[in-house]
């Protein structure tokens, strides 16, 4: 055998080697596929069988749960089926004595003596009826014979339809009527809706000419009006402002409007006395008097207005003894053309507020303390 051959047939060997190799590896993966899935198979063949035995499991813990409740149940039947005997057994001893109370009155009840009285009892009755009846039918025969003549009832139909025919005539000559009256109320109806709208529209004419004119002047009037009501209402409230201060830097603190008035009427009341004295006197009296009242007068205002000073010096014994001679003859002198007060002793030409308020007083308090009688001026004096 030459080289050449030897080497083919290593060649051919070689390959047949290569295929016999592959085929080989080819069975080798097929084996191993056919392991993997009998693996898989019997993976999921345990798990089947697992499963089968965890409800077998199941199974057997559910039966032995419903054997329990079926023994109970029927040691439930067994009892009601006891109680269900003792209730027939009450029963049948039941029904042997109404049995027995059966044949009683079964016995007792072959007596049908009264039973063939009340038949004989029902029997007359039943006759009674049948007569009763038989007299009806006669008066009902009787009855339908009498009414067989309708003569009469015809008449009055007639008479019936003739007066409803009258009636129905009326009523046409009725409706006529009552048509032509309501075409004239129509009528009248419209002739007064056309004068009533010419009515309303003079009457919205003439509203619009009196809004226009007449009541826009006086609305504007009126206006106007209440301007100078307010307008004057502010210039009064600025007055009395202005008199309220000029009273408090006048008469001091704490004096009111009524107090002032009270003063100005007193002093009035003062003014008219003295010009009635000097009226009366001769005139170098009057003036006399009138020089001596002006001394009183302002000799008054000051004890009432200037009050004595607690740090000045004291006042010798014998000044204080001229000033109470010369107070003393003040008073004699003008006792009567002034008025005393009850607090401080002091004449004045009358008792105001404004006096009273130094003594924390008001006329009020001091007619309740003194009188309501007490003298104000000179002439309440009796």
């Amino acid at each position: 055998m030459s080289v050449t051959d030897k080497r083919d047939e290593m060649r051919t060997a070689r390959e047949e080697f290569a295929e016999a190799q592959s085929e080989l590896e080819s069975y080798a993966d097929e084996f191993a596929a056919d392991v993997a899935a009998q693996q898989h198979e019997v993976d999921n063949f345990v798990d089947v069988i697992g499963d089968f035995q965890a409800e077998m499991t199941s199974t057997t813990d559910a039966f032995h749960t419903y054997n329990d409740e079926f023994a109970t149940e029927v040691d439930r039947l067994r009892t009601d089926i006891d109680a269900q005997r003792d209730v027939i057994r009450e029963l049948q001893d039941a029904f042997r004595a109404y049995a027995d109370t059966f044949a009683t009155d079964v016995t007792n009840k072959q007596d049908i003596d009264d039973l063939l009285v009340a038949v004989e009892s029902l029997r007359t009755e039943m006759d009674t009826t049948q007569e009763t009846f038989g007299a009806y039918a006669d008066d009902f025969a009787a009855d339908v014979t009498a009414l067989r003549d309708i003569s009469d009832l015809i008449a009055a139909i007639d008479d019936l339809r003739e007066e409803f025919i009258a009636v129905y005539d009326a009523f046409d000559d009725y409706a006529a009527d009552f048509d032509a009256e309501i075409n004239q109320f129509h009528t009248t109806i419209a002739d007064q809706r056309d004068s009533f709208d010419a009515t309303t529209d003079a009457f919205v004419e003439y509203r619009e000419e009196f809004y226009g004119e007449e009541v826009g002047s006086l609305v504007k009037a009126i206006d106007d009006f209440q301007q100078e009501i307010s307008d004057f209402r502010a210039e009064f409230e600025t007055t009395e402002d202005a008199f309220a201060t000029f009273a408090r830097d006048f008469y001091g603190h704490g004096v009111t409007a009524e107090a002032v008035a009270a003063e100005a009427e007193a002093e009035s009341l003062s003014g008219e006395t003295d010009v009635d004295a000097e009226a009366e006197g001769p005139p170098d009296e009057a003036g006399g008097e009138s020089a001596d009242t002006e001394g009183e007068v302002s000799a008054s205002v000051e004890v009432e207005t200037a009050a004595p000073d607690a740090d000045s010096n004291p006042v010798d014994a014998t000044d204080e003894a001229e000033e109470k001679n010369g107070e003393e003859e003040t008073k004699e002198e003008t006792s009567e053309d002034m008025i005393e007060c009850r607090v401080c002793g002091e004449y004045y030409q009358a008792i105001t507020e404004p006096h009273l308020q130094t003594h924390d007083m008001t006329i009020q308090a001091y007619r309740d303390e003194f009188g309501e009688d007490v003298p104000l001026r000179p002439g309440d004096q009796a």
